[in-house]
């Protein structure tokens, strides 16, 4: 008898901790968001668009018309400085991506994404550690 009333005051106490919570997510004005991916033996690939409302209803039109067009994207891997070009794919019937990467007309900046390896460490004792320098191939 004494297991049945101390699990109906359970029941009782955690019935009660019920809140209703609301946030006030204010609308904002859209920012700029910039997403980059640089990976190893691949160009790399920038796409710029504009932050949309979180509780905003998202169509393909409207996800369209947040990428940005036209900008001018330099990357550098500290000898070469290329100037992205802008491409589209089409996703769907209504829908198209739009990203900057590689420009194959510019063949003498362009560049590929390289790893590099981890710092060297010479002694335990010192401090003394050196990155290799970066070994570049020229593609075409």
């Amino acid at each position: 008898m004494r297991s049945v009333h101390f699990l109906f005051l359970i029941t009782i106490f955690f019935a009660a901790c019920e809140r209703t919570v609301e946030i006030d997510l204010l609308d904002r004005e859209s920012k700029l968001v910039v997403e980059g991916q640089i990976e190893n033996g691949q160009y790399p690939r920038v796409s710029l668009s504009r932050s949309l409302d979180f509780y905003s209803k998202i169509t393909p039109g409207i996800l369209e018309s947040s990428y940005i067009h036209g900008a001018v994207i330099t990357v550098s891997n500290g000898i070469r400085t290329h100037r992205l070009r802008e491409y589209s794919v089409k996703v769907s019937d209504s829908l198209r991506i739009y990203y900057y990467s590689a420009d194959p007309a510019s063949a003498s900046t362009i560049f590929r994404g390289r790893l590099i390896p981890p710092t060297r460490c010479t002694s335990k004792r010192k401090a003394r550690c050196t990155t290799p320098p970066p070994r570049y191939r020229r593609t075409t």
